[in-house]
């Protein structure tokens, strides 16, 4: 029987100092309590074990068992090579995740690309049919962009392109579209 549970960053350190390292020090992956831990609803002590769950030297995570009676040292491996694969499927996630955002934003500004813009304005366009309101579409452009570029050079031009997005973003609540357009045009539904 287990119970399994996860932990934050911040507690990390504190359940770290409260355990030592099991006799599997070699891989740092199990760590047991000395000596083994009573808990209120249970008359018998339980076997405590836990297995950060980490990737690129951070620690995301605690996976943490209590278990009826000390278990063999086969089960403790079977248990660190279970929660190892479980690792490597929540970092092949997390990094799904990064690709998906990364592809919908625009690299230098982070702001969303046209497509998911367009996707956007379809479900504002509904909703407004839907519920009888209304929005605006407002399409903002850098005058003279181009002879920023000409005589400062396109570093200065790409920090003017950022600036303008993050100026945009902070006058913008957090509900409306923003998104570069394409070059120096931005587009935002209010």
């Amino acid at each position: 029987r287990f119970v399994s549970g996860w932990t934050t960053q911040e507690s990390w350190k504190m359940i770290l100092d409260s355990i030592r390292p099991s006799e599997n020090a070699e891989t740092n992956s199990i760590f047991v309590p000395s000596p083994q831990i009573a808990l209120p609803a249970r008359k018998e002590p339980c076997s405590f074990y836990s297995v950060p769950v980490r990737w690129n030297g951070d620690t995301h995570g605690l996976m943490s068992f209590l278990l009826a009676a000390m278990p063999s040292r086969s089960l403790v491996d079977e248990i660190a090579t279970y929660c190892q694969l479980l690792t490597v499927g929540l970092r092949k996630i997390k990094l799904y995740k990064m690709v998906i955002e990364r592809s919908r934003r625009d690299g230098l500004t982070q702001l969303y690309l046209r497509r998911i813009f367009l996707e956007r304005l379809q479900e504002e366009i509904s909703i407004a049919e839907r519920y009888g309101t209304s929005f605006s579409v407002i399409l903002l452009d850098i005058d003279h962009f181009k002879k920023v570029n000409d005589l400062y050079g396109h570093n200065i031009g790409d920090e003017m392109l950022k600036m303008m997005a993050g100026a945009l973003r902070r006058n913008l609540r957090p509900y409306d579209g923003l998104c570069r357009w394409g070059g120096e045009e931005f587009v935002a539904t209010v």
